[in-house]
């Protein structure tokens, strides 16, 4: 979960962060910024709110939804729903991140080295889930991109998985890979944010 999120991510990061290579907009890149923070944000609630609920709590007892588990699964699914926004704001916005160039017809993403950006776009808009709880599952279905695709690669850009949370051990160690993910991107913002201090001034913004 949220892995492609990360190695994308370094990928354009590695770009032009430590080179401090000027990119096309700096507006963009103080959008990125914002949309990460809300990633983070937002994996922060699916960690941390309903995940690992242990269904004998009284706060899932007599629940209008039906069972302490279909309580569970409503809330943990409206977690996860904002996630998936977020990281889809976050993907489509890391796909307009490219270097200066004097000409911008020459401009190209970083990713578009990676993927066609009409299918990527369309891909992030219309198929892409961190997970979603099927009704009575237990199994987290995820839909997330091929971060090994390449332009050339015939491959579909999806690639899907499934995590199940049928126990308390199995959430309580979706937790723990959460948050280390969690950690990992605010590293990234951290990192992202220093570059804006350096080249990108308030004048730039408005």
């Amino acid at each position: 979960m949220l892995k492609d999120v990360i190695k994308l991510t370094r990928y354009v990061f590695s770009n032009f962060i430590p080179t401090d290579t000027l990119v096309d907009s700096k507006l963009q890149i103080y959008r990125l910024y914002r949309a990460l923070l809300e990633v983070v944000e937002r994996t922060n609630l699916v960690a941390e709110h309903y995940l690992v609920r242990d269904f004998s709590e009284p706060a899932l007892q007599n629940s209008s939804y039906g069972a302490p588990s279909d309580k569970w699964r409503k809330v943990l699914n409206g977690d996860l729903v904002k996630l998936t926004d977020s990281v889809k704001n976050y993907l489509q916005l890391l796909n307009t991140i490219a270097p200066f160039h004097e000409d911008s017809f020459s401009t190209r993403s970083y990713l578009a080295e990676k993927y066609s950006s009409l299918s990527y776009y369309g891909t992030v808009r219309d198929s892409y889930s961190v997970g979603y709880l099927d009704a009575a599952s237990f199994t987290l279905r995820i839909a997330q991109l091929n971060s090994k695709h390449s332009n050339n690669d015939s491959s579909y850009i999806l690639k899907y998985k499934k995590i199940e949370l049928h126990t308390l051990e199995q959430r309580e160690a979706l937790q723990a890979e959460l948050r280390e993910k969690k950690a990992e991107l605010q590293e990234q913002l951290l990192s992202l944010k220093a570059y804006i201090k350096r080249h990108v001034s308030l004048e730039d913004l408005l």
